[in-house]
């Protein structure tokens, strides 16, 4: 696919690409389902991935939309901590799985 038909998908105000050789209705499918993904919630990542995949994740987003604050991603969640934190806390308190819900809760995960 050439480039203004991705934009025409990534993009809400971009035209329809003359240059398409797939018709408007399967374009608009593929737009409605990406804006069905966008802008994404929550990404939950281990720490492992912070200083590489974490950082390119945000510089994309930002490169891409660098107008459309929309379409950056809400929240990102370090996985690990929040798992260092329950075992703590089953450990203290014997309360099991209880706490990973608890604290699942609290960062709007559930």
């Amino acid at each position: 696919m050439m480039p203004d038909v991705w934009d025409y998908i990534y993009f809400r105000d971009a035209p329809f690409p003359a240059t398409s050789r797939l018709p408007k209705s399967v374009l608009d499918r593929l737009k409605a389902e990406f804006e069905w993904w966008y802008p994404v919630d929550l990404r939950a990542s281990g720490k492992d991935l912070v200083p590489n995949h974490l950082t390119y994740y945000l510089y994309n987003h930002a490169a891409i939309w660098p107008s459309d604050r929309s379409a950056y991603v809400v929240n990102i969640v370090c996985v690990f901590h929040l798992q260092k934190v329950a075992l703590y806390f089953q450990r203290a308190t014997d309360y099991g799985s209880q706490t990973w819900q608890l604290g699942s809760a609290s960062m709007n995960m559930c």
